[in-house]
């Protein structure tokens, strides 16, 4: 009965069969504990695909429950009343945790049942559903920004003592690995390292098992994708560890290319290979390019998921960036974002990715719009609108931090152009900037953008008067850019921002040699950097040439 009520696409004849039989059963002998357990989980398989489907399941869930209890009294030993009852919360918990409702009672009295359950009858598959609900309980720590970690070890162990038990285990081995990816994944982790060796191990031995199943190459994708972020916060090539999330989620489509989120991932390692090509000097609209073809090829398949739409928006807010990092209009890309992210919050509307990059987009256009004589206010309106939003869904997403910091300093900036600005709104800045280093402290993207703002703030508080300021603020800009360039010794980002700062420190000297040493370093970084990136020359070739103008004033 219960195959029936899982495979058949009309679930409902089947529910009413089996529960029909076990009606009747329950005529001939009412305390029969196995018939009560099978009706428990009848009900508790209509109540997942109902909710998979959208629909309540409460009240099904409450009769699953007390089926089980009822087999519990009559037999106190036999474990499978007390594990299906564990089953019926940790479902409860995952419906809750799907609707972003707290799921922590409904776990615990998951974890509370499994431990009543006898040692003898503890085999691998107890243990791989204890696994799975501390799992799914530090996912939902995960998302509310509470401290994950000890469920998170608990999952690992659960899933670990399943595999001593039986080692070809193929879906185990599946979540054991995701366990020490999401455990790697933590900004604070401690031991990220080890945790993506582990992840990759465990994934492997899966794909070894059963290499008909497209999911440990996913994860496996995910992983690398992990990786090469490590590696590119440490200054180092994450090109290797792209190009092999690429040949993971290639090897997942060759399984099923009907699964979308494969399609998504790529276009995402794509979106980060044009990160990096940027970051060499060489153009990444071809990626950018590539990447936008496997969206399409994600929305196409799923055409009412909201990620691929979402995807899109974001390949169009880092092209606005992009256009915006050499001088040319972001506009056009700023407009084909929003539209995209558009439909994908229509889609999913508590997505804080979508609203974050939202923000992103329009606060590209107000600062270019700013910085060539338009008119900003619109850009930084729904720049600020979307960011909030995203903040209200989630206040410790580093990015929307950063993206307030961003837009309240592009708004800091139109004040003082009208001459109405006044410490404070700087000020107002800063703190988001230091709320995002917080969160995020080794991100570099962070620490360039804050070291742009406090040149902003140097520039405005050298036209005030107040000199002194105007020096520290750029000692703290030269500081964060230093963090940078410390990891990252070629970073062309980092060397055109620490080469404006220092330009800015010599304009700021009197003639002599200390202003004559100053331009001359900015001189040398902005060479340097224009050398690696040829396509910031539109935007800092004036300046280069005017580091190089003071650098050899006497």
């Amino acid at each position: 009965m219960v195959t029936e009520v899982s495979d058949d696409a009309d679930l409902m004849p089947a529910f009413h069969r089996g529960m029909a039989a076990a009606a009747n059963a329950l005529t001939t002998v009412s305390d029969h504990y196995d018939v009560l357990v099978l009706r428990a989980r009848i009900q508790r398989t209509l109540a997942e695909h109902q909710a998979s489907q959208g629909g309540g399941l409460e009240d099904l869930l409450e009769k699953a429950v007390f089926d089980a209890q009822h087999a519990m009294v009559i037999s106190p030993l036999q474990p499978q009343a007390r594990r299906e009852m564990a089953q019926i919360y940790r479902q409860w918990g995952d419906v809750l945790l799907s609707r972003h409702q707290d799921p922590s009672r409904h776990f615990g009295q998951a974890v509370a049942i499994s431990e009543t359950i006898l040692p003898r009858d503890r085999d691998s598959s107890y243990y791989g559903d204890l696994g799975l609900i501390f799992s799914l309980w530090a996912d939902y720590q995960d998302q509310a920004g509470i401290d994950s970690r000890d469920n998170r070890r608990k999952a690992i162990a659960a899933f670990s003592t399943a595999l001593q038990i039986n080692s070809q285990l193929a879906s185990v081995w599946i979540n054991v690995g995701i366990n020490w990816y999401k455990r790697a994944a933590q900004p604070h982790a401690e031991d990220p390292d080890s945790d993506v060796r582990q992840a990759t191990d465990a994934f492997d031995r899966s794909i070894a098992i059963n290499p008909e199943r497209f999911v440990p190459h996913f994860y496996k994708g995910r992983v690398y994708t992990l990786a090469a972020q490590r590696v590119r916060a440490r200054g180092g090539d994450p090109g290797r560890d792209l190009a092999r999330a690429l040949d993971a989620y290639k090897a997942g489509l060759r399984i099923t290319s009907s699964m979308p989120f494969l399609h998504n991932e790529i276009g995402l390692v794509l979106l980060d290979q044009a990160s990096a090509a940027w970051s060499r000097g060489h153009d990444p609209e071809p990626l950018l390019d590539e990447a936008q073809q496997a969206f399409e090829v994600a929305i196409n398949q799923a055409p009412q998921q909201g990620y691929g739409h979402g995807n899109i928006g974001e390949m169009f807010a880092q092209r606005a960036w992009f256009r915006r990092a050499r001088g040319d209009d972001p506009s056009t890309s700023v407009t084909a974002a929003a539209e995209a992210l558009g439909r994908a919050i229509e889609r999913i509307p508590h997505e804080t990715v979508f609203w974050a990059d939202l923000g992103m987009a329009y606060a590209v256009q107000a600062a270019y719009d700013l910085e060539h004589g338009r008119d900003p206010q619109p850009g930084l309106d729904h720049a600020l609108k979307a960011i909030r939003t995203a903040l209200e869904k989630d206040p410790r997403d580093a990015q929307s931090q950063m993206y307030l910091g961003e837009t309240q300093a592009i708004h800091a900036r139109l004040l003082a152009k009208q001459g109405q600005a006044k410490p404070e709104d700087f000020a107002d800045a800063e703190q988001a900037f230091h709320k995002a280093v917080e969160l995020d402290g080794g991100n570099p993207d962070i620490q360039i953008a804050f070291g742009q703002f406090y040149r902003a703030w140097a520039a405005f508080q050298r036209d005030i008067g107040d000199d002194r300021g105007a020096v520290m603020s750029l000692q703290r800009g030269l500081d964060l850019v230093d963090q940078v360039l410390a990891r990252r010794p070629t970073s062309p980002d980092a060397l055109v921002l620490r080469a404006s700062l220092m330009l800015a420190r010599a304009q700021g000297l009197a003639a002599g040699v200390e202003r004559r040493k100053q331009a001359a370093a900015a001189s040398q970084d902005f060479t340097l950097a224009l050398a690696i990136n040829p396509l910031l020359a539109k935007v800092w070739q004036r300046q280069a040439a005017r580091a190089e103008q003071f650098a050899a004033m006497p």
